[in-house]
């Protein structure tokens, strides 16, 4: 066996990822070359959000992103380790492919695209940031290789020393601490962790891949009490959807917003803004990042809702395994308990966000007479309906993030393989052509003509969902006749859905009409399409088919 065939094994299920992110970044690098009075700079930059969402899956594979971060086992390939290669390939080469596309990756976006863009990339910023890439790829690895006495703990460091290590290099950078110094720091911490990572596969062949304990010691606290089993079939399948993906947002927006904050703790200067046409001294980066906060858990659970985790509980068939179909519970329940680990999940990550957000506005701000904290300011000058407003948007978008979280929870039940593999092409690619015509010239999405284009668009989605669940209907009819109330459950359901987000949506638009900004788009015809378009009215019902024919399986 070859070096070039282990790695091939890694990223066989990311094998299509690698060529769309490489033909992406050519688009790219077409897209900066249009003049900037043809398409918005600002949104030229958005583009490139999905090419980092594909780099990102592509590093991930590299280490093995299938593998349980809180496990105490080895999250290594269980089949690669009975490989017949050296311990110290086994680990050499998958590290040198994830920095060898890592590099090559950042170095291909920033050259062709971001310094194109105008973004202040110097040849030393190219050379530390590279070496910090290259550290933060191998010190995953060998914190995901390792087998762990507490995978609790695991999980802690494999999410703090990465994002020590993502700060650290900006904080040096911004500190314009030389190129050399930072290189030589962060190769030196690559070169340890690369020793760890071997040191991790050698000790996964010879431990076990399996959960058993690193060394043989005598308990010490015999009478220690044994967790109380389950109450509740329900319970268990709650605990079960909570580890699987509920507690995934909430971890990774954890990340993002203590990530997004650090520059604050040594940016304290305040600078003149203006707000609803008053001066204020506030926080540069507080005030310039806030409306990017809502984003973070929504652009999360897009990612999620893509199906990034893979699907375990699916078997080949394309159904529910018989494993977890035939558990004693009724698939009601099992639904239900999807649904409360998810929405746990999104309240716990809108609560931190909005703590964030406060946190930020807290800090003391003046114009000029008083100094006080900031959001005393905003509700001072805000009117009572803009305040209202921004509840409403903040709703949306916590509303918006369920739906994505359901979208990937349901990735499990999705009766095709080939469906769950297709929806985040799909996604990404809609996603690229919406902010293209965003950027043309003259603003197309805000011209009238534009409905022409996204009304018939919409019309026709909306009336595939349509036919799709009146399908995955029939088929649920026919393996058991009684499951015909809960099909006309799930159609109330999406009905109110629609209803309440379609209201929402005509505030929004009739709240920016009424200061100027039309947007034909988010016209009363448009909003509601949109709106039913988004609620989930499929995933629930393919979820209910997946279970049933599970439990038919012979």
């Amino acid at each position: 066996m070859t070096g070039v065939s282990l790695v091939q094994m890694f990223v066989h299920r990311y094998r299509w990822v690698y060529p769309a992110v490489a033909i992406y970044l050519t688009l790219l690098a077409c897209i900066v070359r249009v003049p900037d009075s043809v398409m918005n700079p600002v949104l030229k930059g958005l583009l490139s959000i999905p090419f980092f969402f594909g780099m990102i899956a592509t590093l991930a594979a590299f280490s093995n992103p299938e593998s349980d971060l809180t496990s105490e086992a080895s999250g290594y390939p269980p089949f690669l380790l009975r490989m017949p290669m050296r311990s110290i390939a086994l680990a050499l080469w998958p590290m040198l492919a994830g920095v060898l596309w890592g590099i090559g990756s950042w170095l291909g976006i920033a050259v062709l695209f971001l310094i194109p863009l105008g973004a202040q990339i110097t040849n030393g910023d190219l050379v530390w940031s590279s070496a910090m890439i290259g550290a933060l790829v191998v010190t995953f690895q060998a914190l995901l290789w390792m087998p762990v006495r507490s995978g609790k703990l695991r999980l802690a460091v494999g999410l703090s020393v990465p994002l020590a290590l993502l700060c650290g290099g900006l904080s040096l950078g911004m500190q314009h601490v030389d190129v050399e110094t930072i290189t030589l720091l962060f190769v030196l911490e690559g070169f340890a962790a690369g020793a760890l990572a071997v040191n991790a596969v050698v000790r996964a062949r010879t431990v076990g891949t399996v959960r058993v304990p690193l060394v043989a010691k005598p308990r010490l606290n015999v009478n220690r009490k044994a967790k109380a089993p389950f109450a509740t079939p329900y319970a268990a399948q709650y605990w079960l959807e909570w580890h699987r993906q509920g507690r995934l947002l909430p971890i990774l927006t954890g990340v993002a917003l203590v990530l997004i904050s650090v520059p604050l703790v040594r940016e304290h200067d305040l600078y003149e803004q203006y707000y609803q046409g008053h001066m204020i001294m506030v926080n540069t980066w507080s005030w310039a990042m806030l409306p990017s906060l809502p984003w973070i858990p929504l652009l999360i659970s897009t990612i999620i809702g893509m199906g990034v985790k893979k699907s375990d509980m699916r078997s080949e068939e394309g159904v529910y395994h018989l494993y977890y179909a035939t558990r004693p519970i009724d698939s009601s329940e099992m639904l239900r308990a999807k649904y409360a680990a998810i929405g746990r999940g999104v309240l716990i990550s809108w609560g931190m966000t909005i703590a964030v957000a406060f946190a930020w506005l807290s800090e003391i701000a003046s114009d000029g007479v008083l100094r006080m904290p900031t959001w005393m300011f905003i509700l001072r000058w805000t009117p009572v309906s803009q305040l209202a407003l921004y509840a409403a948007m903040i709703v949306l978008a916590a509303v918006w993030t369920w739906r994505n979280q359901a979208i990937g929870a349901f990735v499990d039940f999705l009766p095709s393989r080939i469906a769950a593999r297709l929806y985040p092409v799909a996604v990404t690619l809609l996603g690229a052509i919406y902010f293209s015509l965003f950027a043309l010239s003259n603003q197309f999405l805000q011209r009238p003509e534009s409905i022409w284009l996204v009304g018939p668009a919409f019309s026709l989605a909306l009336g595939l969902k349509v036919w799709s669940a009146f399908l995955v209907k029939n088929k649920l009819a026919t393996l058991r006749p009684s499951e015909g109330d809960f099909a006309g459950r799930a159609f109330a359901s999406w009905l109110k859905v629609g209803a309440v987000t379609s209201l929402l949506f005509l505030w929004v638009a009739n709240f920016y009409s009424s200061v100027g900004a039309n947007v034909p788009i988010l016209s009363p015809p448009v909003a509601v399409l949109a709106a039913f378009l988004v609620a989930p009215l499929v995933r629930p019902m393919a979820a209910r088919l997946a279970i049933e024919q599970g439990r038919h399986q012979r």
